[in-house]
Protein backbone atom coordinates (compact mmCIF):
# COMPACT_ATOMS: atom_id res chain seq x y z
CA UNK A 1 0.00 0.00 0.00
CA UNK A 2 2.97 2.76 0.87
CA UNK A 3 5.12 1.87 -2.29
CA UNK A 4 3.52 4.83 -4.42
CA UNK A 5 3.87 6.95 -1.15
CA UNK A 6 7.83 5.98 -1.27
CA UNK A 7 8.00 6.51 -4.75
CA UNK A 8 6.77 9.71 -4.82
CA UNK A 9 9.00 10.64 -2.09
CA UNK A 10 12.03 9.36 -3.13
CA UNK A 11 11.00 11.40 -6.50
CA UNK A 12 10.20 14.41 -4.99
CA UNK A 13 11.46 14.68 -1.76
CA UNK A 14 7.84 15.41 -0.02
CA UNK A 15 6.88 12.97 2.48
CA UNK A 16 3.04 11.69 2.31
CA UNK A 17 2.29 9.38 4.94
CA UNK A 18 0.08 6.39 3.98
CA UNK A 19 -3.51 7.51 5.94
CA UNK A 20 -6.42 5.03 4.62
CA UNK A 21 -5.24 1.43 3.29
CA UNK A 22 -7.57 2.30 0.17
CA UNK A 23 -7.44 4.19 -3.22
CA UNK A 24 -9.18 7.29 -3.61
CA UNK A 25 -11.56 7.85 -6.67
CA UNK A 26 -13.48 11.59 -7.14
CA UNK A 27 -16.00 11.51 -9.53
CA UNK A 28 -18.61 14.64 -10.97
CA UNK A 29 -21.86 15.22 -9.95
CA UNK A 30 -22.53 14.47 -13.99
CA UNK A 31 -21.11 10.97 -13.27
CA UNK A 32 -22.56 10.61 -10.06
CA UNK A 33 -26.13 11.01 -12.00
CA UNK A 34 -25.16 8.29 -14.52
CA UNK A 35 -26.57 5.46 -11.79
CA UNK A 36 -29.32 3.84 -10.63
CA UNK A 37 -31.73 5.60 -8.42
CA UNK A 38 -32.96 4.40 -5.30
CA UNK A 39 -31.25 1.21 -2.78
CA UNK A 40 -29.42 -1.33 -4.45
CA UNK A 41 -26.95 -3.83 -4.15
CA UNK A 42 -24.48 -4.41 -6.73
CA UNK A 43 -23.48 -8.11 -7.36
CA UNK A 44 -20.67 -9.20 -9.67
CA UNK A 45 -21.16 -13.25 -10.40
CA UNK A 46 -18.32 -13.38 -13.48
CA UNK A 47 -15.10 -14.35 -13.39
CA UNK A 48 -12.47 -14.33 -15.98
CA UNK A 49 -12.03 -17.68 -18.26
CA UNK A 50 -8.12 -17.93 -17.35
CA UNK A 51 -8.90 -17.86 -13.69
CA UNK A 52 -12.08 -19.97 -12.99
CA UNK A 53 -10.80 -21.13 -8.99
CA UNK A 54 -11.87 -18.01 -8.27
CA UNK A 55 -15.56 -18.25 -9.45
CA UNK A 56 -18.81 -18.95 -7.23
CA UNK A 57 -21.35 -21.32 -8.46
CA UNK A 58 -24.32 -19.47 -10.84
CA UNK A 59 -26.39 -21.57 -8.96
CA UNK A 60 -25.27 -19.94 -5.51
CA UNK A 61 -25.15 -16.39 -7.17
CA UNK A 62 -28.66 -17.28 -7.97
CA UNK A 63 -29.96 -18.32 -4.72
CA UNK A 64 -28.06 -15.47 -3.14
CA UNK A 65 -30.36 -12.80 -5.10
CA UNK A 66 -33.29 -14.49 -4.32
CA UNK A 67 -32.77 -14.39 -0.83
CA UNK A 68 -31.58 -11.13 -0.88
CA UNK A 69 -35.20 -10.06 -2.97
CA UNK A 70 -37.17 -11.76 -0.41
CA UNK A 71 -36.04 -9.18 2.10
CA UNK A 72 -36.85 -6.24 -0.01
CA UNK A 73 -32.85 -5.85 -1.49
CA UNK A 74 -32.75 -4.71 -4.89
CA UNK A 75 -30.02 -6.10 -6.84
CA UNK A 76 -28.50 -4.22 -9.60
CA UNK A 77 -26.09 -7.31 -11.73
CA UNK A 78 -22.78 -5.78 -13.61
CA UNK A 79 -19.44 -6.61 -15.29
CA UNK A 80 -17.84 -6.38 -18.18
CA UNK A 81 -18.16 -7.49 -21.56
CA UNK A 82 -13.90 -7.53 -22.48
CA UNK A 83 -12.63 -10.89 -24.28
CA UNK A 84 -11.74 -13.93 -21.39
CA UNK A 85 -14.77 -12.24 -19.20
CA UNK A 86 -18.30 -13.71 -18.90
CA UNK A 87 -20.85 -13.22 -16.63
CA UNK A 88 -23.74 -15.47 -16.01
CA UNK A 89 -27.28 -14.63 -16.20
CA UNK A 90 -29.02 -13.89 -13.31
CA UNK A 91 -32.77 -13.45 -12.65
CA UNK A 92 -34.57 -11.46 -10.79
CA UNK A 93 -31.70 -8.42 -11.09
CA UNK A 94 -31.57 -5.03 -12.89
CA UNK A 95 -29.23 -6.10 -15.48
CA UNK A 96 -26.09 -3.75 -15.77
CA UNK A 97 -23.52 -6.44 -17.36
CA UNK A 98 -21.98 -4.27 -20.21
CA UNK A 99 -24.08 -1.30 -19.42
CA UNK A 100 -21.57 0.69 -17.98
CA UNK A 101 -19.57 2.65 -20.89
CA UNK A 102 -16.49 3.18 -18.92
CA UNK A 103 -14.82 2.33 -15.72
CA UNK A 104 -15.86 6.09 -14.20
CA UNK A 105 -19.70 4.80 -15.17
CA UNK A 106 -18.63 1.40 -13.36
CA UNK A 107 -17.47 3.35 -10.20
CA UNK A 108 -20.13 5.84 -10.24
CA UNK A 109 -22.32 2.85 -9.88
CA UNK A 110 -20.20 1.07 -7.15
CA UNK A 111 -20.56 4.58 -5.14
CA UNK A 112 -24.38 4.69 -5.34
CA UNK A 113 -24.81 1.47 -4.19
CA UNK A 114 -25.61 0.40 -0.72
CA UNK A 115 -23.30 -2.65 -0.75
CA UNK A 116 -21.12 -4.99 -3.10
CA UNK A 117 -21.32 -9.01 -3.32
CA UNK A 118 -17.97 -9.79 -5.42
CA UNK A 119 -15.83 -12.53 -6.06
CA UNK A 120 -11.90 -11.61 -5.95
CA UNK A 121 -12.20 -8.53 -8.12
CA UNK A 122 -11.78 -4.71 -8.99
CA UNK A 123 -15.12 -4.11 -7.44
CA UNK A 124 -14.04 -4.84 -3.85
CA UNK A 125 -11.55 -2.42 -4.32
CA UNK A 126 -13.58 0.07 -5.80
CA UNK A 127 -15.88 -0.45 -2.91
CA UNK A 128 -13.48 0.06 -0.30
CA UNK A 129 -13.03 3.58 -1.92
CA UNK A 130 -16.27 4.94 -1.22
CA UNK A 131 -16.50 3.08 1.65
CA UNK A 132 -19.37 0.63 1.23
CA UNK A 133 -19.64 -3.07 2.48
CA UNK A 134 -18.22 -5.32 0.31
CA UNK A 135 -19.01 -9.61 0.62
CA UNK A 136 -16.36 -11.19 -1.03
CA UNK A 137 -16.50 -14.53 -2.35
CA UNK A 138 -13.64 -16.92 -2.89
CA UNK A 139 -14.82 -18.96 -5.63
Amino acid sequence: MSWFHTDFQNRTGIKVPVTEPKGEIYLTPDELAKRPEGRYWVVIAGGKLDMTAKVWSTAYWQRTVDTLRSYGIRCVQAGGTFARHFHPTLHNVEQYVGQTRNERDFFALIAGAEGVICGITGAMHIAAVYDKPCVVIAG
